[in-house]
């Protein structure tokens, strides 16, 4: 039994070599394991493959292997019987052997393949549904056997030889890896500047999309931070971060947001990058990861209410940050935990909330141990003393009254600001 094997061209290691590096085809009608047997053993006896050196060796291995869609380590163990008896011969015992019945011919699998290839490599389900609408629709009678083909079974015809030889190497769809921050809980280990931020929004009327305020707190200290932006574009949330990160007096180490592209970006990455600081974000099934900042949500709900604001009330609602940030550090008291172990709970640690833990965010920095080392080169405890006793907290909670007052003039139309846009530079 023969072969139809045009490579007469092929003389030479150099001809091979073109040959594997061009996308040259040549005719192989493979009829028996014996004929491709015969063809090897010639084609090794013609180039004198045990005189050759170890790379030409490997090149003619290639070539074997490209033109039989033999694996590598097949073509290894039959070389080595051609050198060790100077033949290549079947294994007679695996001929005996009993084997089943194929139910899927080489030829229902080079259909397959080439229903896949046309069709651009569809998912199985996809490939499936076009097997049997060839029979069904277009009555092809050779796809009778193929059309009642399982999901299932078809991944597995896709790693066969004869299935790649044709269409290729199948891959699964894979999920978009996105690399930015690290997927873990924050670990200050007691040190501020591990900041959770997160988007309030102020919500929509008539189809039209309300302000957004974005609320940044540190998780030692509970130091809190809020800037309004128009929409939560990298346009607006660049600058907004990079403003929020200025107003805290301390160094800055870490930021964790949740999964939102507004804060998963390559700007914010960046940006960050830039200044030094790490990003963390929220772990899948562990809801409680952000929850510090989601808590501190209710303050700007108390203040600022849940009545609709259009985005050209942000810098509006920036001038009152302005005064609404420093009441929140220097002048308004936050609970800060305790942790005991429980008595009644088998040993389990338990927070607890005790008077003399009812503090501002700088007294609570100022009780951390050398805490003037985690202060901005700017900062000094001075300056900190002289911002805090500017104001009592009494007058700096009616400043804040007052600045209210009159966001909410501007938001009942008795002054209407126009929306510039000049958040950015």
């Amino acid at each position: 039994m023969k072969i139809n094997m045009n490579d007469s061209s092929i003389t030479t290691i150099e001809d091979m070599r073109k040959f594997l590096n061009t996308s040259e085809k040549i005719k192989f009608d493979r009829e028996s394991s014996e004929s491709v047997y015969e063809w090897m053993r010639e084609l090794l006896v013609k180039f004198g493959y045990i005189q050759l050196s170890k790379p030409n060796k490997g090149l003619v291995k290639k070539y074997i292997e490209k033109l039989t869609g033999y694996s590598r380590a097949q073509i290894t163990r039959l070389v080595r019987q051609y050198v060790k008896t100077g033949y290549i011969k079947s294994n007679n015992k695996s001929d005996k052997k009993h084997k089943f019945k194929k139910k899927y011919s080489n030829n229902d699998i080079c259909l397959i393949a080439k229903t896949s290839l046309a069709h651009n490599k569809p998912n199985g389900m996809a490939l499936k549904a076009l097997l049997k609408r060839a029979y069904e629709v277009y009555e092809d009678i050779s796809f009778e056997t193929v059309r009642n083909i399982s999901v299932s079974y078809l991944y597995i015809i896709m790693q066969t030889t004869t299935f790649k030889r044709i269409a290729g190497a199948y891959e699964k769809t894979k999920p978009k890896v996105t690399n930015i921050g690290v997927r873990r809980k924050p670990e200050p280990n007691g040190k501020p500047g591990y900041l959770r931020v997160d988007s309030v929004h102020q919500g929509d009327m008539d189809g039209v999309k309300g302000v957004y305020h974005i609320d940044i707190v540190d998780e030692i200290t509970q130091w809190q931070c809020v800037i309004s932006v128009p929409e939560i574009s990298s346009r607006y949330m660049v600058l907004a971060l990079e403003t929020l990160l200025n107003v805290y007096p301390f160094q800055i180490y870490e930021i964790h947001t949740d999964n939102g592209s507004e804060y998963i970006n390559k700007n914010i990455a960046n940006m960050l990058t830039n200044l030094v600081i790490k990003m963390t974000k929220n772990r899948a099934r562990h809801c409680n990861d952000n929850a510090l900042c989601e808590s501190k949500h209710n303050i700007i709900r108390n203040w600022v209410g849940y009545s609709f604001m259009g985005k050209e009330m942000y810098e509006n609602l920036n001038e009152f940050y302005d005064v609404f940030n420093e009441y929140l550090n220097y002048h308004r008291c936050c609970l800060f935990p305790s942790e005991e172990v429980s008595k009644t709970k088998q040993g389990k640690i338990v927070k607890k909330y005790k008077q003399e833990n009812c503090m501002t965010p700088l007294s609570k920095l100022r009780l951390l141990p050398n805490f003037e080392r985690y202060l901005k080169p700017n900062i000094t405890v001075a300056s900190l003393n002289v911002l805090e006793r500017k104001h009592t907290d009494y007058q700096m909670a009616m400043m804040v009254q007052d600045k209210l007052s009159n966001l909410y003039k501007v938001l009942m139309h008795e002054t209407v600001p126009s929306f510039s846009g000049s958040f950015v530079d």
